[in-house]
Parts: structure tokens; C-alpha cells; sequence
């Protein structure tokens, strides 16, 4: 049973790998603008301690 859960939690994560990575390929400069977004928030949020 729980290798059954195990083999859908991989397939989903295999699954997402791929369309992210079409997504990435059809459209570059989004991904590195929501990467660069996602790094300043997170550099904000460090940087207030």
C-alpha cells in the first residue's frame, strides 16, 4: 500500500517536472521574472530580522 502511494506521489512529481519545464522553454523571460519576483520577497523577508 504504501509503495502504491509512493509510485503516484512520484508519477505526480514527474508530471510536474515536465510541464514546468515546457513552460520554462515556451517562456523564458516569465520564468526568470517570477524567479527574480520570488528571490526579493524572500530577500526582504530575510533581510527584516
Amino acid at each position: 500500500m504504501v509503495r502504491c502511494k509512493n509510485k503516484v506521489m512520484i508519477d505526480k512529481t514527474k508530471q510536474a517536472a515536465r510541464a514546468t519545464d515546457e513552460y520554462v522553454h515556451e517562456h523564458p523571460w516569465k520564468a526568470v521574472g517570477v524567479a527574480a519576483g520570488i528571490g526579493l520577497i524572500i530577500g526582504l523577508l530575510i533581510g527584516r530580522r
